[in-house]
């Protein structure tokens, strides 16, 4: 029997290849009982990493991300992820081929984000995360280890 792939089947089998080709070592659990996709490994940390993945346009070039999981089975409703099921959300944007890696403190709780296209007169809040593959290497840029140490400044205050 044969089964067509999802969406998120040719994201995750995208991001695979994409983190392989930068050099990181790549693992994916066996079953469909973790919380998360794929487990990236730099050499020195092991990261735990959610695909998600869209081509939903919530309005003119912004797009609807879900960031949380399913949660409940008679009466399944959305919940966030936390920073003790995965380290990343990586975003997959379809229609323009874009990614984003976003640490899971990050997302502050959220089950849906909106993403602003390229294209978009604004930037919006998720554009530090756009391909921004340094943020899983254990050489981090000046750049990277300021937003890094930002966000858990921000985490830390709540």
């Amino acid at each position: 029997m044969s089964r067509q792939m999802s969406q998120g089947d040719i994201a995750e089998t995208d991001f695979l290849a994409r983190a392989t080709k930068r050099g990181f070592r790549m693992s994916q659990p066996w079953g469909t009982n973790c919380r998360y996709d794929s487990i990236l490994d730099n050499g020195l940390t092991r990261f735990l990493i959610q695909v998600k993945s869209t081509s939903c346009l919530r309005r003119k070039n912004v797009y609807m991300v879900r960031s949380g999981r399913r949660f409940g089975i008679r009466h399944p409703r959305m919940v966030p992820y936390v920073d003790s099921e995965i380290d990343f959300v990586v975003i997959y944007i379809l229609p323009e081929d874009t990614w984003y890696i976003i640490p899971i403190e990050v997302l502050r709780g959220r089950v849906a984000i909106n993403i602003y296209s390229r294209y978009h007169k604004r930037k919006g809040e998720w554009e530090p995360f756009r391909e921004n593959w340094d943020l899983f290497r254990q050489d981090q840029t000046p750049e990277v280890a300021k937003l890094m140490r930002a966000i858990r400044e921000k985490t830390l205050k709540k």
